[in-house]
């Protein structure tokens, strides 16, 4: 397999570029397939090493394991890729506990090298037994346990757990062999060097939207692509495989620490460091209407007088929750916090009063389009219809705002 994967991508350059709530359930394809005797990572601080052997054998694996989820051909040589990057990059790792890490399950998983291995996964040792107990219990064994598990596909359905790694490989190792002559043809160069740009879009998206990838967000992503100077059409993969095949089995706070170091030693585009203090989704509308209540009252100073005690309130929870980020996510539990309590109704005025006057004055400002803010604002719609028409029709009336509009 010399032919595919120059050395620079075994362990080449560190990755650095050239300029409601989410079920997270094991989907096969995200699975991350690893093999006794491969690399793999205890820290996510630190980077893993392997040799050329090594990173060709967590490819081929990962190919013929993805080609077993029938992903096409193409896409799986990329997605292997990918694979490799995040278990180098120690994002991806079998030694990971999900408890730790607040999760429920861990989509790397260890197959075994043998039959031998593969019985002694699905008849652990027992308590108090030892090894050549075991041995004894073991022997013998080999062929009942994996005919009662069934054919290589029910096997597959089952997880890779379930696999015996020399039928992974035979399975689909042609596939790998046939296209070993046209590697040239996947810019791998490209993978790499864009690789800390397209992990850190995946936490933007996932931090923000509180899911790594919906039917609706392609958009959301192909403008974060043309943010980062990328062009979408240079990808081999499809937002969604980016976003679920390639880089669903990071644990999330693995996956925004990632973001936060590249962020940190300046490897990512300014885009994306840019974004890195914006608000998890469940407290966005504490930012949006924060930002838009200075912008109103700085032209409107009275309606700060007349509400202070409602800012006040607004510029604590959003102390808050800028020192507590994960508390006002609706991913909190991810994140190993308990979620901060806020009570929305507070809002519900000074939300009208924004978004109406945001609604006259300046109907295309982004602010107009926060979901949250419209929520809120359309709890009290009325005040804001009323406040936003009377200052479009007299701008400097603020002795009239002073006498007639109070919450």
């Amino acid at each position: 397999m010399d032919a595919f994967l120059p050395e620079i991508h075994i362990n080449g350059f560190e990755e650095r570029d050239l300029s409601a709530g989410e079920d997270l359930r094991r989907t096969n394809s995200n699975v991350h397939v690893f093999a006794t005797g491969l690399p793999s990572a205890n820290d996510p601080n630190v980077r893993t090493i392997f040799n050329a052997t090594q990173m060709r054998e967590f490819f081929r694996l990962n190919f013929c394991w993805l080609r077993q989820c029938g992903v096409p051909e193409r896409n799986a040589v990329v997605l292997a890729f990918l694979k490799f990057l995040n278990a180098q990059a120690s994002l991806v790792s079998p030694r990971y506990s999900p408890a730790d890490y607040n999760v429920h399950y861990s989509e790397a998983v260890v197959i075994p090298q043998d039959v031998d291995e593969l019985a002694r996964i699905l008849r652990p040792r027992q308590e108090g037994e030892t090894a050549d107990e075991w041995d004894i219990a073991i022997a013998g064994q080999e062929d009942d346990i994996i005919d009662a598990i069934g054919t290589l596909e029910e096997r597959a359905a089952m997880g890779p757990t379930f696999l015996n790694r020399a039928e992974l490989i035979n399975q689909w190792n042609d596939d790998l062999e046939a296209i070993l002559p046209h590697m040239d043809a996947y810019d791998f160069a490209w993978y790499r060097a864009n690789y800390a740009n397209l992990i850190c879009m995946v936490a933007f998206v996932f931090r923000t939207r509180a899911h790594h990838y919906l039917a609706t967000f392609d958009a959301v992503y192909n403008r974060l692509y043309t943010r980062l100077g990328l062009d979408p059409n240079d990808v081999d993969i499809s937002v969604q495989e980016l976003a679920t095949t390639a880089t669903h089995a990071i644990f999330p706070s693995i996956l925004d620490g990632f973001w936060e170091r590249h962020k940190e030693n300046g490897s990512i585009h300014g885009a994306l460091v840019k974004r890195f203090d914006s608000a998890p989704a469940g407290s966005a509308f504490v930012y949006s209407l924060r930002n838009g209540i200075k912008d109103v009252t700085t032209v409107f100073p009275q309606l700060r007088t007349q509400n202070q005690a409602i800012i006040d309130a607004l510029e604590a929870d959003y102390d808050y929750l800028r020192a507590n980020r994960w508390e006002g996510s609706i991913n909190h539990n991810y994140y190993g916090v308990a979620r901060h309590a806020i009570d929305e109704s507070t809002y519900f005025a000074v939300s009208s009063i924004v978004f109406g006057v945001y609604r006259e004055f300046v109907p295309n400002a982004p602010l107009i389009a926060s979901a949250s803010l419209q929520r809120l604002a359309g709890n009290a719609p009325v005040i804001g219809a009323v406040l936003g028409a009377v200052l479009l029709e007299v701008t400097a009336a603020e002795t009239f705002i002073a006498k007639y509009i109070t919450l």
